[in-house]
């Protein structure tokens, strides 16, 4: 599959968890245009995405997915004039016999006498040997058609049918991504597998993780601890009485404090390794490891539901100057585009990828990057700052978290700035460094009064 298309039919679940919340998301308006959006070559890749998951392969020819493989992604669509189920049959029986590799497409249009497929290009001459061998039961000869001529034949209708199949085909993709990754995980003796009681140690649910309660874990004023379990990494054991994740040993777990009335700081955070995490749990009885070995999409009690919780419906407090905003869905879109190219040239062990809370960190928005703040522990009157490249960062659908990508080794230049906004001194730090600040950050700054200053000072660094 192509990189096009890659970035639509591999990126859905950063922003959303249903195809229909996406829908939403990319009825494009004449708007897009003047952000650098191809209105016209968006509309193809967004009716690729959907025909990907909903194409599943019926009458035992391909699926569309297996055919993008083979072609990379570079398929013919041929309207055959043909809808009776017993000629259709010998038709594609035949397109077999020549080894013609094709995928039937959804009918958007019962009873109109036609049916789509999808075919490798380079199969279109035994396409023809197969049109013509039945020219006597064809009522005209089959022609190819654009993509948007296919969606477009099915009429209001139609697209609905569509975006339908392609909701039942991503959830069910992604139920088999996810029982994929816990039963790799099973068997990886570098992670640990662990069970929650949803009743006793569910502290927070949003929709996109849980905040799970570390058992035996307390301080002498009463604070305890949980951890972040997202929910594409956890399944539901138990009747749905247990969360079912993983911890991989030697890796840093974040802990978030909660306060004697149960009240979760997420500002208030400390690391430990994941040893230290899986040792406070009880070992997960067998039993409960091979259900999970053994599950299919079809134990939808077991998935877990990424439309309850909460956490990301109200809108954050926007400062003066930090210019955050909801994106509109041409930017969510644009930015599914570059969250994908961003993981493939960053998917490599010395990459860095972490999250950013602008609400604390944002000092301001540049052209092509955002200044924010390092935590650490600085004198009252300065402060120390990075610039975060657009192209190499992310925001998330509501504005409030940029995930950035960086090298390993990348130096990154720090600014430290006055409280009047005004560089005193820069100097060069590892990007793993940079990172390691934001996990142990050890205090919030305080923003309010800075930003108009700081928006004056801030056009002398940010040179680009």
């Amino acid at each position: 599959m192509d990189n096009e298309l890659m970035t639509l039919v591999q990126v859905i679940n950063f922003y959303t968890r249903t195809l229909g919340a996406l829908g939403r998301a990319i009825r494009l308006t004449a708007s897009g245009a003047h952000k650098g959006i191809d209105i016209a070559r968006l509309k193809v890749m967004q009716h690729k995405m959907k025909l990907h998951y909903a194409s599943t392969g019926t009458h035992d020819t391909m699926t569309l997915a297996d055919l993008e493989k083979l072609t990379g992604d570079k398929y013919s669509i041929l309207n055959i004039p043909l809808e009776n189920e017993h000629d259709l049959v010998r038709f594609y029986d035949a397109l077999k016999k020549a080894k013609v590799s094709f995928a039937e497409l959804p009918d958007l249009y019962l009873g109109d006498g036609y049916t789509q497929i999808a075919y490798d290009p380079q199969d279109r001459k035994r396409v023809q040997v197969v049109i013509t061998a039945f020219k006597n039961l064809l009522r005209e000869k089959p022609q190819d058609m654009t993509i948007d001529e296919y969606v477009r034949s099915g009429g209001d209708k139609g697209e609905d049918l569509l975006n339908t199949l392609a909701i039942k085909g991503y959830e069910r993709e992604e139920a088999l991504d996810l029982i994929a990754l816990m039963q790799e995980r099973n068997i990886d003796p570098t992670y640990t597998a662990i069970a929650i009681n949803r009743n006793s140690m569910l502290v927070r649910e949003d929709k996109d993780a849980y905040y799970l309660r570390v058992p035996g874990k307390k301080e002498p004023d009463g604070t305890t601890y949980a951890i972040r379990v997202e929910k594409r990494d956890a399944v539901y054991t138990d009747g749905g009485k247990s969360i079912f994740t993983h911890i991989k040993e030697n890796s840093p777990v974040t802990l978030y404090a909660i306060d004697e009335h149960g009240q979760l700081y997420e500002s208030l955070t400390h690391i430990e390794q994941g040893y230290q995490i899986t040792e406070k749990f009880s070992e997960v009885p067998r039993r409960t490891i091979e259900k999970v070995n053994h599950m299919t999409p079809g134990d939808t009690d077991m998935l877990p539901d990424f439309t309850r919780g909460q956490g990301h419906d109200e809108a954050a407090p926007v400062r003066d100057g930090a210019d955050l905003h909801e994106l509109t869905p041409e930017e969510k879109l644009a930015n599914m585009a570059k969250y994908e190219n961003l993981k493939n040239q960053y998917l490599s062990e010395d990459s860095l990828v972490f999250d950013i809370d602008l609400d604390e960190h944002l000092i301001v928005k540049g052209p092509s990057q955002y200044m924010v703040a390092l935590p650490g522990d600085w004198g009252a009157d300065e402060l120390f700052c990075i610039g975060i490249d657009k192209d190499k960062s992310i925001l998330s659908s509501d504005g409030k978290i940029l995930r950035a990508f960086l090298k390993q080794d990348e130096d990154i230049l720090v600014h430290n700035l006055s409280k009047n906004g005004h560089p005193t001194s820069e100097f060069v730090l590892r990007a793993d460094e940079i990172v390691k600040s934001y996990h142990l950050k050890d205090k919030t700054f305080d923003m309010e009064g800075l930003n108009q200053s700081f928006e004056k000072a801030i056009p002398k660094i940010l040179t680009h």
